[in-house]
């Protein structure tokens, strides 16, 4: 087995013949990161540490018949330095480390995946989620289920447990975040050698109140907004990876408000695919949406049309007005469309939304041969890749 290690305050250059990968570990202090990386990189545990502002490993190793040498960044989190915001920049992935003994550095996690989505968006890297210290499970705070839905929410990520002490599953961490990395360069490299993407016009409607702003906006963004002051609409777009093909995501948020009502013929005819949104705590919300759709019916002259049947604020259990059933019934009578529902305060199944809506148009609307409905230039460079949807969106 080809396996070596080294570590420095600087990256060296990689071996000739091999692939590189930069990883960046990123977590609280005292989750483990450093343990788990020096166990990754040097095959040894270490009770006691001195951590700095960051540190550099390098480990070469064979990975699905490939060469490959990971280049290791540990950041370090501590109270007097905090996380430099260049940490967020670096790496083409990311371990998002929490320990299972300490909820608070489960719950930091999502800081700093909101840090990352504000930096660069998550088009551009590829991430998974680790619990850590998983041999300490007599002082278990956060759940295995707790850890695959937080993996879920911040991106449909993988996770795993791991522990640096006795070696469980670390090498399988830092190997399977490299799969990532190959899998994701791989689309971008195909993509690139035509330089175009396929473009998605799609529009959130619904009442107001709903949350579509809120859901729309930690799609593109990542964070909740307790917030918002709608306008009379607002356009975002966001550049994703889906089933393996890139695709940008024009994303038409529009208002609820009855005044407006006379701009949504215009915005129905432009939109391919639609969101249709109530909130699961208001009835009226859920009854409107029969409106709205018979308004997309006659506007697009078709009887079925690429939508999605969103329940949003399912977090609020204890204010729902709307049932499960009822929500599915909704969805067969508005041509048998998907239905899902939503918590925009907690990014549930906010991802699976905008994805599966890409994908009943793809459904809907056949590839042209060597194009799409739309095409767009790929950005030349990476860094015009990350400033065109920096912080994951643009708005327009």
């Amino acid at each position: 087995m080809l396996c070596s290690a080294t570590v420095s305050n600087t990256p060296a250059a990689p071996p000739t013949g091999t692939v590189k990968y930069s990883l960046t570990v990123i977590g609280e202090c005292g989750s483990g990161k450093s343990a788990l990386t020096i166990r990754f990189a040097h095959g040894e545990f270490l009770t006691l540490y001195d951590p700095i502002i960051e540190d550099y490993f390098q480990k070469q190793c064979l990975i699905d018949k490939e060469i490959a040498l990971l280049e290791i960044l540990d950041t370090a989190m501590q109270e007097e330095w905090g996380m430099p915001r260049r940490h967020y920049s670096t790496g083409e992935g990311v371990l998002l480390v929490y320990s299972i003994t300490s909820r608070d550095s489960f719950n930091a996690l999502r800081a700093h995946h909101h840090e990352l989505l504000s930096v660069r968006g998550n088009d551009i890297f590829s991430a998974i989620v680790v619990g850590n210290k998983s041999d300490l499970e007599e002082q278990r705070r956060v759940s295995v289920n707790d850890g695959r839905e937080l993996a879920t929410q911040l991106g449909n990520y993988k996770f795993m447990e791991t522990s640096a002490l006795s070696g469980r599953n670390v090498d399988e961490a830092f190997t399977t975040l490299a799969r990532e990395v190959r899998r994701r360069n791989k689309v971008r490299n195909s993509v690139s050698e035509s330089q175009l993407v396929r473009e998605y016009r799609l529009v959130v409607a619904g009442g107001g109140g709903v949350g579509k702003s809120a859901l729309t906006v930690q799609f593109v963004r990542g964070h909740f907004l307790d917030f918002y002051d709608p306008t009379i609409e607002d356009s975002y777009q966001k550049q994703c990876l889906i089933d393996e093909e890139l695709a940008m995501l024009d994303v038409l948020d529009t208002a609820g408000q009855e005044e407006f009502a006379a701009m949504r013929e215009q915005y129905i005819r432009s939109g391919e695919g639609f969101l249709l949104v109530y909130s699961i705590t208001s009835r009226d919300s859920f009854d409107e949406l029969k409106r709205y759709y018979r308004q997309i019916q006659r506007v697009k002259d078709q009887d079925v049309c690429p939508a999605i049947l969103v329940g949003n604020k399912s977090d609020l259990e204890f204010e729902r007005q709307v049932s499960v059933n009822e929500g599915r019934e909704l969805a067969k009578r508005f041509g048998g469309c998907r239905f899902i529902e939503t918590s925009a305060r907690l990014r549930l199944n906010v991802d699976e939304a905008f994805m599966g809506l890409v994908r009943e148009i793809r459904r809907r609307y056949s590839k042209p041969a060597g194009g799409s409905l739309d095409a767009k230039p790929l950005p030349a460079s990476p860094r015009e890749y990350m400033n065109c949807c920096g912080g994951g969106c643009v708005i327009l």
